[in-house]
């Protein structure tokens, strides 16, 4: 519970009454979904940390098929940091209004990704994290909010983990006007930029920037920005 508002606290004390392996975390106040999830993650006791966002449904045999999967990939000598699956779009009420399929499903889409610097997407509310990997990194990073997910994949990958998507749909990820994902996509879109670039910067052996040097000394540049906000709003 994340400093909420609305009958969170009440959704997941009923929950807590039917199943006793639920325990409560309470943050004061909101705080970025980065430090509310890395206080759950740091807390659980598993080898392994599933994900879901309050407003997404997953499949019921999610975690059966995706445990099924983490197993074969590893009885294949594979050092997974994180795995996840494909989506379906949804609206608010509920129904299907796309696909978001993302993400390396194989090795050697993985290591191409990965040597060509290009973005390694999960979809994150389907994801599920080695906490060793997780902890060895330094888990989420506040300060690149919102993109922490993203920044996450790129260092658990330089840390020598793959990752890795399953080929099939199980979560249905929700798009409101009143997500986060929504109303912040242009001020997302170019965080994800100083996400693209401080990983690059770091496998050149050079020093991250902040997101206000980021703007003032990168983003500022015509000839970085042009091609970059034109792709964010045409394409």
């Amino acid at each position: 519970d994340n400093g909420s508002t609305d009958q969170t606290s009440k959704i997941i004390s009923d929950y807590a009454l039917k199943y006793s392996k639920v325990r409560i975390f309470t943050n004061s106040e909101v705080s970025s979904y980065a430090n509310g999830r890395d206080i759950g993650i740091r807390a659980a006791k598993t080898d392994w940390v599933a994900l879901l966002d309050a407003d997404d449904k997953c499949e019921q045999d999610r975690f059966v098929k995706q445990i099924a999967f983490i197993k074969r990939l590893q009885s294949e000598g594979c050092k997974i940091g994180a795995i996840s699956a494909w989506a379906n779009y949804i609206s608010s009420d509920g129904n299907k209004v796309g696909k978001m399929v993302t993400g390396p499903t194989s090795f050697s889409e993985f290591h191409h990704l990965y040597r060509q610097n290009e973005p390694i997407i999960l979809v994150d509310p389907c994801s599920i994290i080695n906490k060793t990997a997780y902890i060895e990194v330094g888990g989420y990073r506040a300060w690149v909010d919102p993109p922490c997910d993203l920044d996450l994949w790129y260092r658990i990958s330089e840390a020598g983990y793959e990752l890795r998507t399953q080929k099939e749909i199980l979560l249905s990820y929700r798009v409101h006007l009143n997500s986060n994902s929504v109303k912040n996509t242009l001020k997302q879109r170019r965080h994800t930029h100083h996400v693209n670039y401080i990983m690059r910067q770091r496998r050149m052996g050079l020093e991250e920037v902040t997101y206000s040097t980021f703007e003032d000394l990168i983003w500022s540049s015509l000839k970085y920005k042009a091609p970059r906000l034109y792709n964010d709003i045409y394409l």
